[in-house]
């Protein structure tokens, strides 16, 4: 039927089946990058997580969401959602948390991909700043696992309380600890009629040496 085209309509076929064609592969790609990232999204809420969180994608978007689901344990699988997104305060962060490991993981799994149209993955640095501002001891926990299992070179800015109350205990794990590189601390320095006030003092333990930081 080609052969039957005029010149001119056998060159606009070719472009409108490269349009569909680039189209398709456009769609595809998107597709299995949402699906890669939600594997690892999953992979790392049950590995780091607790609970019955489970993510997806919002239908239609590149949204992501964590939902609580009503498990059925013997067969291991999700049967009803039963509460809706957690996206408020603590919850949100702790999304925004996994999601980006999880983007950064896909990246660095993708460091020698031989594809012909897509760029090479990236092993970059992560850096956080605050990250455990709404969250419990617990979750700081949780997070600060996830963040030092996730990125090569991990710089993360944290308050004393982060510190004291959850990821010294943390850092005794002795493959955890391991990887710590440095640790820098700011000092709190007194030039009013507040000058040695131990009330504005916030003592942290580092190696066993309290320090009365700022």
């Amino acid at each position: 039927k080609r052969n039957t085209l005029s010149g001119d309509a056998r060159d606009l076929l070719f472009l409108q089946d490269t349009r569909q064609t680039l189209q398709d592969l456009m769609t595809s790609t998107q597709e299995d990058g949402l699906e890669e990232i939600t594997t690892l999204m999953n992979k790392n809420l049950k590995e780091f997580g607790r609970g019955t969180n489970i993510f997806r994608f919002e239908q239609g978007t590149g949204r992501p969401m964590i939902l609580k689901a009503n498990l059925d344990e013997e067969n291991d699988s999700d049967v009803t959602l039963v509460e809706g997104p957690l996206s408020g305060g603590g919850a949100a962060v702790k999304r925004n948390m996994f999601f980006a490991c999880s983007l950064i993981m896909q990246s660095k799994q993708r460091l020698d991909d031989a594809n012909d149209y897509l760029i090479n993955g990236k092993s970059a640095p992560m850096v956080v700043d605050a990250p455990y501002s709404k969250l419990d001891a617990t979750n700081t926990k949780m997070v600060t696992k996830l963040l030092i299992n996730t990125a090569d070179q991990l710089i993360v800015f944290v308050s004393s309380t982060a510190w004291s109350g959850a990821i010294e205990e943390v850092l005794q794990d002795t493959v955890i600890k391991n990887k710590l590189g440095k640790l820098y601390y700011l000092k709190r320095s007194w030039t009013d009629s507040n000058d040695g006030d131990l009330s504005l003092q916030m003592p942290i333990n580092i190696n066993g040496n309290t320090v009365n930081t700022g």
